[in-house]
């Protein structure tokens, strides 16, 4: 089911105005505090949790927790992937510019999809498969000095064989 997008936000003052049925003062600040944040008013209640507690919640379909819970845990489960994602990126792009391959990051990734609750882990579909095959495969990285004598003929020697290809 998807928690945001057009439908939530036509029904955005019903999910707003629902409060859980429920007296623990606890339980109904948290779903308070859930919704003031998707409203731009406050701290995500979940940003402490691990990412396992955050899927149980982002997931949970029982009616433990308010569509904006569930909402606000997945937006935290996003959050953290976001600047997982952009320290993967720069890991791979330093190490990329040092070997010219970038298998080290790439093991790292596939450890921490693996790590992953498996809810979130079917969500990436054939990671691992289509992660391993990229492993060994990147180009050195190009530098400024001049090419090599080897170099400057292998690149004349793919320009050749380009040219007499027939496709």
């Amino acid at each position: 089911m998807e928690l945001g997008g057009s439908a939530y936000r036509l029904t955005k003052p019903l999910h707003d105005a629902h409060v859980p049925d429920t007296d623990d003062p606890e339980l109904l600040a948290r779903a308070r505090q859930a919704t003031d944040f998707l409203n731009g008013k406050g701290s995500n209640p979940f940003q402490k949790l691990t990412i396992e507690q955050l899927a149980l919640i982002g997931y949970d379909e029982g009616g433990d927790f308010t569509h904006n819970e569930r909402l606000a845990a997945s937006r935290e489960l996003g959050k953290r992937y976001e600047v997982w994602s952009r320290a993967m990126v720069d890991k791979a792009n330093a190490e990329y510019q040092q070997t010219g391959y970038q298998d080290e990051a790439i093991r790292e990734i596939i450890a921490t999809y693996k790590s992953l609750p498996p809810i979130l882990e079917a969500g990436f579909g054939n990671y691992e498969v289509n992660m391993t095959l990229m492993i060994g495969k990147t180009d050195p990285p190009r530098s400024d000095d001049p090419d090599s004598l080897i170099d400057t003929l292998l690149k004349t020697a793919r320009k050749l064989a380009r040219r007499a290809s027939p496709l």
